[in-house]
């Protein structure tokens, strides 16, 4: 007899169109969720007969390390905290690290967390190349990656589709008739980057409008980031759009803009990775892919306490990539 497939949060966002991080705040009741949104999650929870993994003191160690690449993007900020709510609620403890983006911080982060002996890890690693093979190896440690996967995929992934999400946002200015499409980022050493700007690539080169010259490819120094873009801009000004790989990212861009004298009125349009608050604030609007902060944590962590639960082992690695939002501001 088949064994019966267990029901998932996904499935719950499936049936009721919800977004998962809002289920989980009515399953876990960790917010104020409106009266009709509960009455329609819970019955689809009892039709599905879905059972919640809850706390349990049986794993001994109920601390969670979590890794993130720099806690001042608000991006990492939004899904630390929901990875606290949703742990918490699960009866786990966390400790996190920053990495700042740099491998040898981040495996120094890792070995600390093997000494503080935690039960699993959250990671969002900050080199594609960097090889954790030994963390399943030899420590049999439980792992989910967020938002960067490794080239040598090993481990559980939970974020969006970087690769789509940059295709389909470069399409969409193409069909406006915008030509002339810049693309600021990173070195090719982050997963995101690699696939974002291949996503960009692959439209451009579609449409026949490829131009190495307008891609630019920065160093994390604040300093240098700034003044990257800001010779950039100054050495292409008959660019039509900029794709951003983050908002601090943009955050540059937009002052090099204001530098260089350049308004909306006369400027590229801007397109940039998450969506901060204060874009909406902005007299040169900013429009965004999105990517679900929530959701992105709940999914992650739930993975990992199932994996630490059951002592599951790091097996054939599992892709999942959550819906985003486009946000058009014009």
């Amino acid at each position: 007899m088949a064994k019966k497939k267990k029901v998932t949060l996904h499935d719950i966002a499936d049936k009721t169109g919800f977004s998962i991080t809002t289920i989980s705040h009515v399953i876990n009741k960790t917010r104020h969720v409106e009266s009709e949104t509960r009455r329609i999650i819970q019955k689809a929870v009892d039709e599905l007969g879905y059972s919640p993994q809850r706390k349990t003191v049986s794993n001994g160690n109920l601390i969670i390390g979590v890794i993130t690449a720099d806690i001042r993007v608000d991006y990492f900020y939004e899904i630390i905290k929901e990875i606290e709510l949703v742990a918490r609620n699960l009866g786990y403890n966390l400790i996190f690290c920053d990495s700042e983006e740099s491998a040898d911080t981040e495996k120094e982060c890792i070995e600390m967390l093997l000494k503080r002996d935690v039960a699993g890890i959250i990671l969002a690693p900050c080199d594609v190349n960097s090889d954790y093979s030994y963390l399943n190896e030899k420590h049999r440690m439980p792992i989910v990656l967020i938002d960067r996967d490794f080239k040598k995929r090993i481990y559980d992934f939970v974020g969006i589709d970087n690769f789509k999400s940059a295709y389909l946002a470069i399409k969409e200015l193409i069909k406006s008739n915008v030509k002339r499409i810049a693309y600021i980022g990173f070195n090719d050493s982050l997963y995101c980057e690699i696939e974002r700007k291949s996503g960009y690539k692959a439209a451009i080169c579609e449409a026949g409008l490829f131009d190495q010259n307008l891609i630019l490819g920065l160093e994390h120094h604040a300093e240098g980031m700034k003044y990257g873009i800001y010779d950039f801009l100054e050495n292409n000004p008959d660019i039509e759009a900029i794709l951003c790989i983050n908002s601090n990212v943009c955050y540059e861009t937009l002052w090099s803009l204001e530098e260089l004298g350049i308004t909306n009125e006369n400027g590229p349009v801007i397109i940039s990775y998450d969506d901060n608050k204060w874009f909406d604030q902005l007299k040169y609007p900013v429009s965004s892919i999105k990517q679900p902060t929530g959701d992105i944590a709940t999914v992650a962590t739930e993975m990992l306490i199932e994996k630490i639960v059951k002592k599951k082992k790091n097996g054939s690695p599992k892709l999942i990539f959550l819906n985003y939002e486009f946000i058009r501001r014009s």
